[in-house]
Order: C-alpha cells, then structure tokens, then sequence
C-alpha cells in the first residue's frame, strides 16, 4: 500500500500526478513562473499548497463513470477536514459523497453546508446516536452487535458506508486546559465517534485529536482501538503529525487514530514522502496587508488601549515577546507559564497553534508579524489552511459572527491534513476486503 505524488513544471503549471493504492489521477494549477525557485519535489509541493491557499483551483479530469466514495462526518466542523478529503479523491478520479455531517455547533453546519454540499445534516451531539457498553475494557469478540440506535438517519446508512471521520472536541485533552486536563466528560465524545462508525460498518476510520490525547485518563485511544479490533478491523494504533510539514502554514500537531478492514497496514513511509518545506507566516498571508477592508472578514478586532500599547511596543521596538513590563501585572515576575502570549507571530516561521482565541492578542502569540494589530478572520483562516474559496458566510450569505468565525477557524482540522488522510483512506479503501 502506497501513496505518491510526483510534480513537474509545464510553462507556467505545475502539474501533480497522485496516487493512493489502485486510484491514480493527474490535475494541474496556473501558478505564475516566478515562484519557481527549485524543481525538487517539497518545494513543488509547497507552491501548490501556497496557490491553493491564494484560491487557486486545480483542472482536474473528470470522468462520468469514477468511482464513488460514501463518507460521514462526526463532529465535523466547519469542514476543514471533509475538504481535505474531498480534494484528495478528486486528486485520484474518485467522486466523494457525503453523506452525512453531524455537529452540535449551528453555524458550523451552515457554513459546512454551503460549501460541502452534504446529503443529510444532523445538529446533534453525538453521543445521543448510540447505545454501547462504556466499561473501561472490551472483549476481542463481535462487537457489532453491541452498538444499537433509534436514530433513522444511521440505521438508514448501516452498511452503506465507506469512510467515517471524525474531529471530537479536543478541549478535554489539551495542554492549554487546566481545569479538566486528562479527565474530561468530553474525552468521551472520542469513544462514540468510534461506536457510530462500527454500527455504521464503515470500511474506513479516521479520527483525529490533539497529539496528547494518549494521555487521557479515560484512556479513549486504547478503548477506541479496541472496540474497532472487537469489530474487525485493523488499526495504526495512532500517528502524530505536525502540519507544517504537509503544507499548512502553522505549527499544529495532532492525532490520528486509522482503522480498516483489511490487513495490517503502515503507511508512515508513504506519509513521509508527503512532507513539504514549510511555509511561512510571510508567504502565507503578506498580500492580505494591501487589502482595503470591505467587510468584517478583513478587519482585525479592536483593541483595548492596553492591548493598543502592547502590540505597537512590539513593532516599534522590533520584538517578538513583550517583556515583563509592559504585561498586565498578573503576568509579571514570572506569574504566567506561557511567554507567547501577546506575542508577535515569527513572520518567517509557520505560525503558533491558531485557536478559537486568534483574533485577541491576550490570548497567544496572535500579534501580526509586521502590523501594530491582531489577526483578522481571513489572516487566520489562511494559517489554519483554509484556501480563499472556502466562504464562512451563514444561511442567507451573511457574514458569521466574529465569535463563531474564530471558533469554526481555531476548532478546524487543516485541510491539508485532511487531504493527507483522505488519501490515506482511498488507498486502504482500494485494498479493502
């Protein structure tokens, strides 16, 4: 089992030929030729994810008779990770369906609907679908018949299914929380994403979460592999990945827990030779300071006067951390752990971890690089490796609250991580029993 991807220039495209198992497929983006500064491949690639970025849409083939893939998407967002994967089949001739999306959040199904296109939508939690045994351990036996549901949208798509993903609430395992750290009633939300695809009968699972959910109490990754091991299913067990080094423009590790019916599989080879050199804050998002803001998209929070003063000492001065001094009492004398708060984003490096907080510069390294003023919406729907295309418009095409933007924003999975996963799953799926 392999996936590859091979890049050449023609003129002024770059053109990128992909594979994942069985499915192959060509497609093609305009790029200007002055950003052709080397033919290796990890520099290619990098072009193609900064493109992309910009809006630019690969030509891709299309054939009347390709294959189809059937996903549904627990807890899913926005779509940053339904993206990814729709982008990867179309990168192999695959046409994805989707056929189901689940979220709690209301604006994250409507902004998910307008660009996702889902058969059926649910705005549900997911743990009301289904009904399992949620004792600590499971045994190695069938456990299909162990998840049961009243709901007629699952029972309507058992067996119909050839990949679930899933992006449950990482609050509860991340570093950044210290009320509830490594035991959290929201950890369990991992657990029933693993329940629904097995009921499902999915051919393929993927579920993603911050690196550290291993560290979890509850345990929710072992007890996840085993209910998937009782299903039949075979698992990686889990793989970390940093998305910087697969084409998004920031610093963000997270989880992956991958599981088919098939044979045992690695495909950490195959995701090795996936990596790109990494792009920068500057690259990403320096042509968005010359634009002349006409809605909120573009326009950076407000400041407080003191937050004012803080972000125009760092620019005056040409720093990157705001000393002591100039922090709110509470964070002097070392009264505080984390010394990126109200810092300045590295303008040559892949930005921190964008969270639901980016658009305050209180709330992380979230100062603009080369501008007195925090991030705006669409500054850090870049860094989160939202492409332009991608609208976060609600249900009559009105702008989304600022609050709910940075919370579909900084709660998204990359879309180029997304992309990497979903070729992950075609490529299990074409070797599937």
């Amino acid at each position: 089992m392999q996936i590859t991807e091979e890049f050449c220039m023609v003129k002024e495209k770059l053109i990128r030929e992909t594979t994942a198992g069985t499915y192959s497929g060509i497609s093609e983006l305009e790029v200007p030729f002055s950003q052709f500064q080397s033919v290796d491949c990890s520099y290619l690639r990098k072009v193609w994810w900064n493109s992309r970025l910009r809006g630019s849409n690969p030509i891709i083939q299309k054939d009347f008779d390709r294959p189809q893939l059937n996903i549904v998407d627990l807890c899913s967002g926005c779509g940053g990770f339904a993206s990814g994967v729709r982008w990867a089949c179309e990168s192999v001739g695959v046409r994805p369906v989707i056929q189901l999306c689940v979220d709690v959040f209301t604006e994250a199904i409507i902004v998910y609907k307008n660009n996702l296109k889902p058969l059926r939508v649910l705005n549900e939690n997911i743990a009301n679908l289904v009904t399992y045994p949620k004792g600590e351990t499971y045994e190695f036996g069938n456990y299909l018949n162990q998840i049961n549901t009243s709901n007629q949208t699952l029972l309507y798509l058992k067996g119909k299914v050839d990949l679930v993903i899933a992006g449950p609430p990482c609050e509860g395992n991340s570093n950044l929380n210290n009320k509830t750290r490594r035991f959290d009633i929201r950890n369990e939300l991992y657990v029933d994403a693993v329940a629904c695809a097995i009921f499902l009968e999915a051919k393929v699972v993927i579920i993603e979460n911050v690196a550290s959910v291993t560290r979890t109490r509850q345990r929710v990754v072992e007890r996840a592999v085993e209910m998937l091991v009782g299903a039949g299913y075979h698992t990686n067990k889990g793989v970390k990945l940093d998305a910087s080094m697969f084409g998004t423009p920031q610093r963000r590790k997270r989880h992956f827990l991958i599981a088919a019916k098939v044979d045992e599989f690695d495909l950490t080879e195959s995701f090795d030779g996936l990596k790109c050199e990494f792009l920068s804050t500057d690259e990403a998002i320096n042509d968005l300071e010359k634009v002349i803001p006409t809605e909120d998209f573009d326009n950076p929070s407000t400041l407080s006067k003191e937050n004012k003063m803080r972000v125009e000492y760092l620019i005056n001065n040409n720093l990157w951390n705001l000393p002591d001094s100039e922090r709110p009492k509470c964070h002097q004398n070392g009264k505080h752990n984390y010394r990126a708060v109200y810092g300045r984003i590295f303008s040559d490096q892949p930005s921190q971890t964008i969270t639901t907080g980016f658009l305050s510069p209180g709330r992380g390294r979230f100062t603009h690089p080369s501008l007195a003023r925090g991030l705006t919406p669409h500054e850090g729907a870049r860094l989160q490796g939202f492409p332009d295309d991608f609208q976060f418009k609600g249900r009559k095409g009105e702008n989304v609250s600022r609050q709910g933007i940075a919370k579909l924003i900084g709660d998204a999975v990359p879309p180029q991580l997304g992309y990497l996963m979903g070729l992950a799953a075609l490529t299990l799926h074409s070797y599937r029993d």
